[in-house]
Order: C-alpha cells, then sequence, then structure tokens
C-alpha cells in the first residue's frame, strides 16, 4: 500500500526531527486523514499526460472534504496549482469568487490555458485526469465519506479564517497531500488566507530527484517566502514564521514563537460571509 512506503518515511523523518512531544502528537494527529483516506494523494502516479500551459488556480479550504479530493488528484497527477484559502469568514478570496462565479461555494478551479472555470469535484477531477492524466478518476477520489471523516478527525483545523497580513508575494509550498507536516503548515496557510503556489513532490515525482539536487536534502515540506527572500524547512520551522509575520492581533495562533534555524535566507539556502462547500 502507498501510505506505508515513501510516505511513511517522510513522516518518520519530520517525526525525529520534532523538538517536544506537543510536536510530535500534533503529527501524530496529522497522520490520521492520511490513514483514512488510504493514502490517496501519497504517490505521483505513472500514468500522467502532458502539463498545464499555464498554472491552475484552486479556491479550496483545506477542512473541506471535497477540496482534499482535488488537492489529491494534483498531488497524483503531479500538478502545480495556485492556492487560493477560502476559509470561513474569508474576505479577501470570497470575494473573488463570487466575482469570478457568482456564487461562494468550493472548490473551484481556474484552468487560464484552457480558458474554463469549474465548479465542484464532479467537473474538476474528470476535468484533471482527462487533460492531465490518462484515464478516468481513480476509485478511491470518486467517494466522499472517507473525505468528510477525515475532515472529522482535524476537529476544525483550516476551517476558520483570522485575520492577518496578506503577503506581497504569493508564498510557494513544497510538499504533497499525503504528508502529515504539510498538513499542518496547509492548515495555517488557510486559516490566515494567504495566497500560495504549491508544488506537489510526493513519492514517485520525477521532479524529487531535481529538488534533492537543487537543496541537497529531501527535507519536506519547504516554505519559500520570496518577498522576504527567507526559505524554512519543516513544519514547526513554517508554521512559527507565519503566525510570526502574517497573523494579525491577538489571534495568533499556537504555533506563534521564536525563530528557528532552519529559517534560511533564501540567497543562502542550500542549493542550496459564510463559504459552502460544493458537494458535486
Amino acid at each position: 500500500m502507498e501510505l506505508f512506503g515513501s510516505t511513511a518515511l517522510d513522516a518518520l523523518v519530520e517525526w525525529t526531527r520534532a523538538r517536544t512531544n506537543d510536536e510530535r502528537l500534533r503529527l501524530a494527529e496529522a497522520t490520521l486523514p492520511t490513514l483514512v483516506r488510504l493514502g490517496a494523494g501519497a504517490r505521483t502516479i505513472g500514468d500522467r499526460g502532458p502539463r498545464p500551459a499555464e498554472t491552475l488556480i484552486l479556491y479550496e479550504r483545506e477542512g473541506c472534504p471535497f477540496s482534499r479530493r482535488v488537492r489529491e488528484a494534483l498531488a497524483m497527477l503531479d500538478l502545480d496549482a495556485r492556492i487560493k484559502p477560502v476559509p470561513r469568514g474569508s474576505v479577501r478570496h470570497a470575494r473573488e469568487l463570487i466575482a469570478l462565479t457568482g456564487d461562494i461555494e468550493i472548490p473551484v478551479m481556474v484552468d487560464p490555458a484552457m480558458g474554463v472555470v469549474l465548479a465542484g469535484t464532479d467537473a474538476i477531477l474528470p476535468h484533471l485526469f482527462q487533460h492531465y492524466g490518462r484515464g478516468h478518476v481513480p476509485l478511491r477520489l470518486r467517494e466522499n465519506v472517507t473525505s468528510k471523516l477525515a475532515s472529522r478527525l482535524r476537529s476544525g483545523r483550516g476551517q476558520d479564517g483570522r485575520p492577518s497580513i496578506a503577503p506581497s508575494r504569493a508564498l510557494e509550498l513544497t510538499g504533497y497531500e499525503a504528508s502529515p507536516a504539510t498538513r499542518l503548515v496547509r492548515e495555517t496557510l488557510d486559516e490566515l488566507e494567504l495566497p500560495y503556489l504549491s508544488r506537489p513532490l510526493a513519492p514517485h515525482s520525477p521532479r524529487r530527484r531535481a529538488y534533492f539536487a537543487e537543496e541537497g536534502t529531501m527535507e519536506l515540506p519547504r516554505l519559500e517566502d520570496p518577498a522576504a527572500g527567507i526559505t524554512l524547512y519543516g513544519a514547526a520551522a513554517i508554521c512559527s514564521y507565519l503566525e510570526r509575520t502574517y497573523a494579525f492581533g491577538p489571534e495568533r495562533g499556537i504555533d506563534a514563537g521564536a525563530p528557528d534555524e532552519r529559517t534560511v535566507p533564501t540567497t543562502q539556502a542550500r542549493r542550496a460571509t459564510q463559504i459552502e462547500e460544493r458537494p458535486r
């Protein structure tokens, strides 16, 4: 089973790097959705098709079970996407969504190269696998029962928006859907409604070798803040940075804390309203 391969190894590496029992507990809890989903989004499939001519755009929410299935598909197909989180209470991206579709339901995907706006998993998933895969939507992505259970297991994390300062340039997150450590980062990004470029790097991704050659490590997740010229590795370092830098006011999350030594200037990095979930 995919879950007990490289994904488990990635999780174990992050676990060993955790400094406190609280960090280890949070990683263990973040593993439960991956177990429930039987590793969906835990590896890149071999039968990928052509790549999009322009980067896809996805309006989603981390805790939304329908959005989860779209993110799993992106990881399986090794597709980058510009993520625009729409947490409950969203202001920034809710306005964009209403202007785009006249509605506030998620998920919604924009494929700029093909000039289409797709609303709901029943439209998004077939589009992705027809144009960027080699066949039908995998069975595990067609059902929503375990995805709903996965959301419940996270007890509302990644659901409700919090005040934040918008970055002047979109952040860049390298990781993948089934990674527990990447999930912790995505939850913080979504709660703060911070847009980011998602670069999936699941096991079997053909881009993993190039990543290792460039970074000198396979540590994931990795976050780059182009405006600040900073690159970070690991969930604890990234979440702490996001809270300190972008969370606004007294509602800063539990991850705000002192800087982590894995916060590295990019130039020195190792080359170093209520938003509704759309059921269909």
